[in-house]
Parts: C-alpha cells; sequence; structure tokens
C-alpha cells in the first residue's frame, strides 16, 4: 500500500537455510522496504529464491531510482543512508546478520534504473 507499490512473490520452492527465523525476518523486511521506499507511484519490487550450489540465493529487486556506485560501495556502513529520513543502520544489521551467517550480500544498482540485493546463505543439509 506504500506508494501503491507491487509486491511480486517468485519464490517458487522453498529452502532450509543455516538461519533463524527471526534473524532472517529482519533482513528481508529491511531489503523489502527499502525496495519499496526507492521506488515512485506504481513501482515494483521482486523477490526470488533459487538453489545455487550449496546456497540459497534470495533476489529482491526493485525499478526504483537506483543509486551511483559511490552510494553502493558505502551501503553497509553505520550512519550511512541513501535516504532523508534513514538512519543507515537497517542495512548494516543486514550485512551483519548475512556475515555472521557465513552468507554473502551483493548489490547491483544503476541511477533511474533500480537495485538488485543477491543474498546467499549456505543450505541446512
Amino acid at each position: 500500500m506504500l506508494k501503491n507499490v507491487q509486491l511480486l512473490n517468485k519464490v517458487a520452492t522453498s529452502y532450509k537455510v543455516m538461519a533463524g527465523k527471526d534473524e532472517m525476518l529482519q533482513v528481508l523486511i529491511n531489503l523489502i522496504k527499502n525496495g519499496m521506499e526507492a521506488v515512485d507511484k506504481q513501482g515494483e519490487v521482486f523477490i526470488t529464491a533459487e538453489k545455487r550450489k550449496d546456497f540459497c540465493a534470495i533476489k529482491v529487486h526493485d525499478n526504483g531510482r537506483g543509486m551511483s556506485e559511490e552510494e553502493v560501495e558505502k551501503l553497509g556502513s553505520p550512519f550511512y543512508s541513501t535516504k532523508t529520513q534513514g538512519t543507515g543502520l537497517g542495512t548494516t544489521v543486514c550485512f551483519h546478520i548475512i556475515h555472521r551467517l557465513n552468507g554473502e550480500i551483493e548489490i547491483e544498482s544503476k541511477p533511474n534504473k533500480g537495485t538488485t540485493f543477491f543474498v546467499y546463505l549456505p543450505l541446512k543439509v
């Protein structure tokens, strides 16, 4: 309902990862919320997940304003935010959670084209 943004869940299969429910909820809520705040009217946020080797690859993509390379490089730094009202702590917490879980997080973004967060977490065997 925020700015009439469509949230498109394209996750077809469930995956068990080496993470707690609360940790995953914190990461996903933050990334999805950031995506929703980055888009203008009638924007879209897509969520997908797939298996890549021994990892679950979660992708959160928005068609929002995007970021420059310099902005992307600063993401995850405490108190750095691209939002006027942001604290810069939400993304920092996401980075810490993912790294603590032996995962990786990658970001692709282009100004006026949108942003994609790739979260890779070890699959539970």
